[in-house]
């Protein structure tokens, strides 16, 4: 009696075991594109060394799930790929924020021009596009960065 009242706890205990770890990630939309600034790559010191980098974070457009910014570093060409948490990144609206780490990580280049708050690169991802990926093509800094003649214009009259 005593050894089958034993077996049958250990079975019990065991039984929750089996498990092999925490769910996979959601399948979600990996994001690539280019950054340039001027037509042509940043310039980056090093960069096979880490000493000059171009961080890329794809933030969250509803600032309330900001804990949800997932991050890349853009190769030497500017060329950049966000896979999310090992599975791409979910559905929404996005800011791209873009930062030239060129004097250490808390440096900025590009003096907040395209920081979290401030980056004017922005765009949506549709549930249709999970699985796949998302090009946001070559995204010029220069370009992005200077302001709509539509607002110019309405500020002359």
């Amino acid at each position: 009696m005593r050894s089958s009242l034993l077996s049958v706890l250990c079975v019990s205990l065991f039984a929750g075991c089996g498990s092999s770890g925490p769910p996979p990630p959601p399948e979600g939309i990996v994001i690539v594109g280019q950054i340039i600034r001027g037509g042509k790559p940043l310039e980056l010191k090093n960069a096979e060394i880490g000493v000059e980098t171009l961080e890329i974070a794809v933030v969250p457009a509803d600032d309330r799930n900001a804990a949800n910014t997932e991050y890349a570093l853009a190769s030497p060409d500017g060329s950049f790929r966000v896979e999310g948490p090992g599975r791409g990144v979910a559905p929404g609206k996005y800011r791209l924020a873009v930062f030239h780490r060129n004097d250490g990580v808390m440096s900025d280049g590009l003096n907040g021009a395209f920081s979290e708050k401030s980056s004017p690169i922005e765009f949506e991802i549709s549930e249709d596009q999970v699985g796949g990926e998302f090009d946001l093509k070559t995204i010029d800094l220069d370009e992005v960065a200077k302001p709509s003649e539509d607002a110019s214009e309405a500020t002359e009259e």
